[in-house]
């Protein structure tokens, strides 16, 4: 399971990243998303994306869409 903290924007106080990572996820999977709750996603290729691909961590920052106009920007609790 893929846990993240949904954000309403990035603060000044985030890190500053080189590299935003954006994915594309399961069509209606925001719709329940409100700022400061933890979407768990259950989507086993993303987990390897993040976690063996692209090597991030918990505390990195991650945009999620899911192609209905909505994007979350997200910080990973856990993988």
């Amino acid at each position: 399971k893929l846990y993240l903290n949904i954000e309403t924007k990035h603060s000044k106080d985030s890190p500053k990243t080189l590299r935003q990572y954006r994915f594309f996820i399961e069509e209606g999977s925001l719709n329940e998303a409100e700022p400061g709750s933890i979407l768990a996603l259950h989507d086993p290729d993303l987990a390897h994306q993040l976690s063996k691909v692209l090597r991030l961590q918990a505390g990195d920052q991650v945009t999620l869409l899911d192609n209905s106009g909505r994007a979350c920007h997200c910080i990973i609790e856990s993988l």
